[in-house]
């Protein structure tokens, strides 16, 4: 009978971390591509397990290369590599979507071998490794403020490498940038690259067993500071299809499996991401019969949550971090090259906040930790803002003016 009990019990709390895993999806804000009924990309927004997207924007350009999208948390910008038809012929780009205007940008891009980019979530720096020269790649980084590439390295091998698409990610912490190489033996390595060091340099470590697995796609968490990665077993070992997602430890580049999902034998390359508030690895998974469904993996419990996809083509998506990334690493302006003085007080409060800005602001919005507009409006004519009605908590005050959008954080006890 007692036994009985605990079993009771055991379910109840899976069925409630379920829902609690469900009810935190719901606030994750992801942002990609759709392919249209004429065989056109649309850039669109939407939150996980929602079918309908809350935006949708025409983006000019033909097609995109395959894990290569990032997204800049303090310009709210998405970035991919692409294919545009231009003058009469089809030209490589950097394609650039401003989710605060919603602008579309497409400039010159110098390489189509771009295994991977990053951005450092603090600085909004943009990190990536060009494979033009696959025994001897270079790794550069891109200001977006600037426009500017600027080369930090050249990563040098003893032999062959080929890079995996959508195999890299970016400790915004400490600065270093991971990704994953193929040997011609099979074996699969990661290179771990110092962006700060001085000179410039790097490590390469094996990863044990790794001949058995087919890829490495990598995501990191600035909240526990871990790699997490989803592999599956190779084909040509016999094993059965599933889905690993698991977590890889830099300093010997082993992994150690966090759930093995039986049922999901296949997954999309170039669609996966990851929540860091809710530390959920985020992928497109494929069942036995082809079935697609958004995976929602919480990497601290292990549940795995089935959402629905808003379409059938989705390209290329990635998830916005804004809010996490505000919380982490303090303010962040759209436009650095602005200066402007921007202060709330009091903080914390409980009654109202007054807004101090030397210029016009054109509306505000509240956002709480989960990400959810609680509240926005236009300003009155004394800068105040009536808070008397939010729970107690940390929120983000968001105004925009007629050339940029700011931030701060504040706290109502």
């Amino acid at each position: 009978m007692e036994t009985k009990n605990y079993l009771k019990l055991f379910i109840t709390i899976c069925i409630l971390l379920s829902n609690f895993l469900i009810i935190n999806a719901q606030e994750i804000k992801l942002i990609g591509f759709n392919i249209t009924e004429n065989n056109e990309l649309d850039i669109v927004k939407w939150s996980a397990g929602s079918t309908a997207y809350d935006i949708s924007t025409h983006s000019t350009i033909q097609s995109v290369y395959m894990g290569t999208s990032t997204f800049d948390v303090r310009s709210g910008k998405f970035y991919v590599n692409a294919i545009q038809y231009d003058s009469g012929e089809y030209q490589n780009k950097l394609f650039s979507y401003d989710t605060n205007s919603q602008i579309v940008t497409v400039s010159p891009q110098s390489s189509i071998y771009n295994g991977g980019s990053e951005v450092d979530m603090e600085s909004g720096l943009v990190y990536s490794y060009d494979f033009t020269d696959p025994n001897n790649p270079e790794f550069k980084m891109f200001n977006p403020s600037t426009q500017a590439i600027t080369t930090l390295g050249v990563i040098n091998f003893d032999s062959f490498r080929s890079y995996y698409h959508d195999s890299s990610c970016f400790d915004s912490n400490l600065k270093i940038f991971y990704f994953t190489v193929l040997k011609e033996d099979g074996i699969k390595e990661l290179v771990t690259v110092n962006v700060n060091s001085q000179p410039f340099s790097y490590t390469i470590l094996p990863i044990p067993d790794s001949i058995f697995v087919d890829f490495y796609g990598l995501e990191f968490s600035n909240k526990t500071n871990k790699i997490y990665t989803m592999s599956n077993d190779s084909y040509e070992f016999g094993t059965p299809f599933s889905v690993k997602i698991g977590i890889l430890n830099p300093l010997d580049a082993t992994v150690s499996t966090i759930v093995d999902m039986v049922d999901t034998p296949g997954y999309e390359m170039g669609n996966k991401t990851f929540d860091q508030e809710t530390n959920s690895y985020i992928f497109v998974g494929v069942d036995a019969v082809g079935d697609r469904h958004l995976k929602v993996v919480n990497t601290v419990t292990g549940i795995v949550d089935n959402l629905p996809l808003p379409s059938e083509y989705i390209l290329e998506f990635e998830c916005d971090n804004s809010i996490f990334a505000v919380s982490k690493y303090g303010v962040l302006g759209v436009n650095e090259n602005i200066t402007t003085t921007f202060s709330i007080s009091p903080n914390p409060t409980r009654d109202f906040l007054k807004v101090n800005y030397d210029g016009v602001v054109l509306n505000y919005s509240i956002i709480d930790v989960m990400g959810k507009i609680v509240a926005s409006d236009n300003l009155t004519t004394n800068n105040t803002i009536d808070v008397n009605e939010l729970s107690n908590g940390m929120y983000i005050l968001k105004i925009t003016t007629d050339n940029e959008i700011l931030t701060k954080k504040f706290i109502v006890n």
